[in-house]
């Protein structure tokens, strides 16, 4: 689905776009988003891709809209955190910076901490509604990309600007129901910057297994340690390992930078 709004040049600058189901989950402090996608550019077709993106997956997932089953939002960051400017109606997103401001800006309130005061928001969602890994939308369009293109067709597509043929595939995901649980005992237990580089986002750090859930590593924060998903990434591929006591570059991998922080 291609969103129905035009592009708003406010959203210049944008890192990433994400969803919540409802205002409710959007206001909770510290909740993330069912899923994301990153800005590659500062083009508006590079916005307006990743925001599209982000929209489809709203709306695939999400059926019921507004009354009892509340609002779907879209928020953006800026490299500063979520800020809420796009309610999903049914076939449209609005941007609430034109429709309503200080709605908006009560519920980033909450969300932030300045205020209490939770104007027309419903009771908050239980946590582990709220403490979730957002899905990597990204990740999942490379992995069902066609990798056969060859170079002069590529440049040629560039040159032109021609679309690429848009397909869809419906897959089954397994996913670890105690993931997000998890993911809060291992950076309660660990604090919340990455066990390599040092990186303090709490928003965005991920809970790391030292002995993977293939090879019967247990659930629990003594096996875990809070990453940044570059290192977790870079730790499932082989590149770092755990000596005991820290992550360490393996010896001939490719350096994943940047150093480590202190012992």
């Amino acid at each position: 689905m291609t969103d129905k709004d035009d592009f708003d040049r406010r959203d210049t600058g944008v890192i990433r776009y994400g969803w919540w189901k409802t205002n409710e989950h959007f206001s909770a402090p510290k909740s993330e988003p069912e899923a994301i996608s990153r800005v590659s550019g500062s083009e508006p077709g590079t916005l307006r891709r990743s925001r599209d993106l982000v929209e489809d997956d709203l709306r695939e997932h999400t059926e019921k809209y507004g009354g009892d089953f509340g609002w779907p939002v879209i928020a953006v960051d800026f490299g500063d955190g979520w800020q809420y400017v796009y309610r999903a109606l049914k076939g449209k997103l609005v941007d609430v910076r034109n429709m309503s401001p200080d709605q908006a800006a009560k519920y980033q309130g909450v969300r932030d901490g300045k205020t209490t005061n939770r104007g027309g928001l419903r009771e908050e969602p239980p946590r582990d509604e709220l403490d979730i890994l957002p899905r990597d939308l990204d990740e999942s369009e490379a992995a069902l990309s066609d990798h056969g293109t060859s170079e002069p067709e590529l440049q040629t597509a560039i040159a032109l600007g021609g679309e690429t043929e848009r397909r869809y595939a419906e897959r089954v995901v397994w996913q670890r129901l105690h993931q997000p649980e998890l993911r809060r005992l291992t950076l309660l237990h660990h604090g919340t910057a990455c066990a390599y580089c040092g990186m303090d986002v709490p928003q965005i750090i991920e809970a790391a297994h030292l002995v993977p859930d293939s090879e019967g590593g247990e659930a629990s924060a003594k096996n875990t340690r809070p990453m940044c998903p570059n290192h977790h990434r870079a730790f499932d591929a082989g590149l770092l390992a755990w000596n005991g006591i820290r992550f360490e570059p393996v010896d001939g991998a490719v350096p994943v930078g940047p150093d480590p922080g202190p012992a």
